[in-house]
Order: structure tokens, then sequence, then C-alpha cells
């Protein structure tokens, strides 16, 4: 079944951000999402965490297309994506939890 909305993240080497959005997103008061999470060829750990956060919510999905550049890696998983909207939110950034109700 699809989702009815996608939220699309952009990131590189974002190690240090990892307690900003992740808690942010997937405490919304609105569950219906996907949230697709393009890892631009990040350097540092971000790979190997973002693998351990896919594994425990199955609306995270982590696409590592290889170094793209901002632009690209944004069109990246819009392009691909069959929701009827779609989000962005950057890593090192935060939402309030009523965030993604409200924009629906």
């Amino acid at each position: 079944m699809l989702k009815k909305m996608s939220i699309v993240t952009i990131l590189y080497d974002g190690q240090q951000y990892f307690d900003r959005a992740i808690p942010s997103i997937l405490n919304q008061t609105y569950s219906d999402f996907e949230w697709i999470i393009v890892d631009d060829s990040s350097t540092d750990a971000t790979p190997q965490l973002l693998a351990e956060v896919a594994l425990q919510d199955v609306r995270i999905k982590v696409l590592s297309p290889g170094r793209l550049g901002f632009t690209k890696s944004l069109n990246y998983p819009i392009e691909n994506t069959q929701t009827e909207y779609i989000a962005r939110q950057d890593f090192d950034d935060t939402i309030c939890p009523e965030q993604l109700c409200l924009q629906i």
C-alpha cells in the first residue's frame, strides 16, 4: 500500500546530526509517510548509522546513488516516488510533532 506522503532528506556526512531530524520525523502525529533519505556518498559513519535506523522503522528508505550533489540528490527520490505529497526535511533541522499533519 502506498503512503500518502514522502519526506525527502539529502544527507552528506551527517553523523553529528542524528539526534535532530530522526526523532523529529519519527515522532510525528501523522504517520502515513515514507522517509526517503539520500546519502550523497558520506565519508563519516553516516552510512552505517542510516542502515541501523532503517532497520528500526520500515518507513525509512535509504538510497545511496553515489555523489550526485544536492540538486540531483533531491530530484533522485522525487522522480521515483508515487505519493500524493512530498515534503523536504534537512537532516540538521527539527520540526514540531504536528508539522506533517498540518501540511496534509
